[in-house]
C-alpha cells in the first residue's frame, strides 16, 4: 500500500503543467528555415559503383556505400552544385 501511495505521489507531482521549458541562451539564433552557408565552388562527378561498394567524392563530402549495398554494377553521378545552402545532389534517382 505504501508503494502504491508513492507511485501516486510521483505521478501526480511529475504531470504537472507549470514547469518552464527551456530558455534560450541570447546567442542563439530563432529564425526558422536553413542557414546560409558560406558557398562551395561547383563540383560533379559520377563514379561506376558494384556489389564491393566504394565511396563517391565530390567536393568535401563523401559518399560510402557499403559492401553488399549493390547488387550490381552502377553509376552514380553526384553533383553540388554552388549556392548558399551546401549540398549535394545524388542520380540515379
Amino acid at each position: 500500500m505504501v508503494a502504491l501511495s508513492i507511485g501516486a505521489i510521483a505521478l501526480a507531482t511529475s504531470c504537472r503543467s507549470d514547469l518552464a521549458g527551456p530558455t534560450l541562451r541570447g546567442n542563439v539564433a530563432t529564425t526558422e528555415g536553413l542557414l546560409s552557408c558560406k558557398p562551395l565552388g561547383y563540383d560533379s562527378v559520377t563514379q561506376t559503383l558494384g556489389p564491393a561498394g566504394g565511396v563517391v567524392k565530390v567536393s568535401k563530402h563523401n559518399l560510402v556505400v557499403p559492401a553488399g549495398a549493390l547488387s550490381t554494377v552502377v553509376s552514380i553521378t553526384a553533383v553540388a552544385p554552388s549556392d548558399t545552402v551546401n549540398r549535394v545532389v545524388l542520380r540515379p534517382e
